[in-house]
């Protein structure tokens, strides 16, 4: 019956352990995400940092991508002002590619 308490308690503590380790992750990721934005804020209107950010939910390689494009650009002082939508919208259809538009025709 000790045996089965011991191996008990060792589970125990290796779950407290992983669930300690995930939550420092998962703090660290905020911290990030929260720091790209700030940065973002400084470089991009209001309404271009919407489009990233639901470019984000969609397709977050291309997020970063035009995240760390953008935050680059305005850190080597290239920025006079800040992106408008139209701006961002062209950077993010650069590095997205050309897409292939199919044209369905019904007869």
């Amino acid at each position: 019956m000790a045996e089965a308490d011991e191996i008990k308690q060792k589970k125990m503590e290796e779950l407290q352990k992983k669930a300690e380790l995930e939550s420092v992750q998962k703090e660290k990721q905020k911290q990030a995400e929260d720091q790209l934005d700030f940065l973002l804020r400084k470089f991009v209107s209001e309404k271009a940092f919407q489009r990233l950010h639901n470019v984000k939910l969609v397709n977050k390689q291309l997020f970063l991508g035009a995240a760390q494009g953008i935050i680059n650009m305005g850190s080597a002082q290239n920025l006079k002002e800040k992106l408008s939508d139209e701006q961002v919208k062209e950077i993010l259809s650069k590095l997205s590619g050309e897409k292939k538009n199919f044209k369905i025709v019904r007869k």
